[in-house]
């Protein structure tokens, strides 16, 4: 795939603004700061760009109003020869509420891929990333999911290797979940 996994980054503002024209992107971080549009994103560049540095560092807020601390959450891209491919939030959490709220609702790991690269295998790759990430941290498994609806997301985690655990209520405010675990 060739694929580069890499910090947001303004060296890609060229790439990741053309991306934006294809629709607003969501950078799966599990906040109320999710989506971005190319309008918000042409007035301010640099501002999104701390905006993601806020958002890891910080506690996720749900919908609902629930706030889960985080032990570690990175948001990443996916780029292929200075193009934007997609983005994606790893989050790894040790307290057991926060645990629980990983491994039953949301999972570790949620990523978007740019509609013109889509079905090329990306989503896959990315979650290949996510897996040898967790592998790397000690961790015996990551969760990941998608709307039961959303066919093309739950095919790539399945392709990566997930294997189906459980649907997920919409307890956080944020829809249901169709959740699978990827073995490391």
């Amino acid at each position: 795939m060739d694929l580069e996994f890499i910090r947001p980054s303004p060296a890609y503002i060229t790439s990741f603004s053309e991306a934006l024209s294809e629709e607003p992107f969501m950078h799966m971080a599990l906040t109320n700061k999710d989506k971005i549009t190319a309008e918000q994103f042409a007035k301010a560049p640099k501002d999104y760009f701390n905006l993601l540095q806020e958002i890891e560092q910080n506690p996720v807020l749900t919908p609902s109003g629930d706030i889960f601390e985080m032990d570690e959450h990175r948001i990443l891209w996916a780029v292929k020869k200075r193009e934007f491919i997609g983005g994606f939030s790893l989050r790894y959490a040790h307290k057991e509420k926060s645990k629980e709220f990983l491994d039953y609702y949301v999972g570790h790991c949620g990523l978007s891929v740019r509609p013109s690269q889509r079905n090329k295998g990306y989503g896959r790759s990315i979650w290949g990333y996510a897996r040898e990430d967790a592998k790397k941290r000690g961790l015996a498994y990551i969760v990941g999911g998608a709307h039961p609806d959303n066919v093309a997301s739950w095919k790539a985690i399945e392709k990566a290797g997930g294997q189906f655990s459980h649907i997920a209520p919409d307890r956080y405010g944020w829809g249901e979940g169709k959740m699978y675990k990827l073995y490391t």
